[in-house]
């Protein structure tokens, strides 16, 4: 009867870590005109070989900063409109190995907020129903900041609101309609809401946005 041998036992070990590394050397952000805002940092660790293997991390701001907490197990780092701008140093840590990444902060300007900030013309006939879609570019400056979409509601009524995901609304009355985007784009143009508008005599209307 053969004899069957086995050697080993038990799960494999998983592989050591040799050192631990940021995904991204410098993160940056902006300080929201009010409330709060997010942003998500991440550090890996790696075996010798270079791949990554699995590893809790714990994450820490390297001094305390008013206006700027960091959540130690995750990495989501919270913004608030109390933070001044500047270059901020975040900490990872596993075991004896650690990593430190740069947080550059800056203030929201409207110029820097461009195309939200202005006034846009629509052009509406009598009695017919328009759609209208607002993009914007570069949506991580807009993240954490209420938007307001102002229009006259005597003569322009918005039957319906499709927000996007990641777009919160939080007012909707005649004439104005405010909004907070957490879009994940950096670049490129993206849109945000269409709106379902019937105007209700012949001509222009104008409708103002920004923070």
């Amino acid at each position: 009867m053969p004899v069957q041998v086995i050697i080993g036992g038990g799960p494999p070990v998983p592989p050591e870590a040799d050192h631990i590394a940021f995904e991204e050397a410098v993160y940056e952000a902006f300080i929201p005109k009010s409330g709060s805002t997010m942003l998500s940092v991440k550090a890996k660790a790696y075996d010798e070989n270079g791949k990554a293997v699995p590893a809790a991390m714990t994450y820490s701001l390297a001094a305390p900063v008013p206006g700027i907490s960091i959540n130690s197990a995750t990495g989501v780092i919270t913004i608030t409109d109390q933070a001044a701008e500047g270059v901020y140093t975040i900490e990872a840590e596993h075991g004896v190995f650690t990593d430190t990444a740069e947080l550059t902060l800056s203030a929201v300007s409207a110029s820097e907020l461009d195309p939200f900030s202005g006034t846009t013309t629509v052009e509406a006939a009598s009695g017919n129903v328009y759609s209208i879609g607002l993009f914007a570019r570069f949506m991580s400056r807009y993240n954490g900041s209420e938007i307001t979409l102002a229009y006259t509601a005597s003569v322009f009524s918005v039957a319906s609101i499709n927000a996007n995901s990641g777009v919160t609304i939080t007012q909707n009355t005649p004439g104005l309609i405010k909004f907070i985007p957490e879009v994940e784009v950096s670049d490129g143009t993206v849109e945000i809401l269409t709106l379902q508008a019937t105007r209700s005599d012949s001509g222009d209307i104008s409708m103002s946005y920004g923070i």
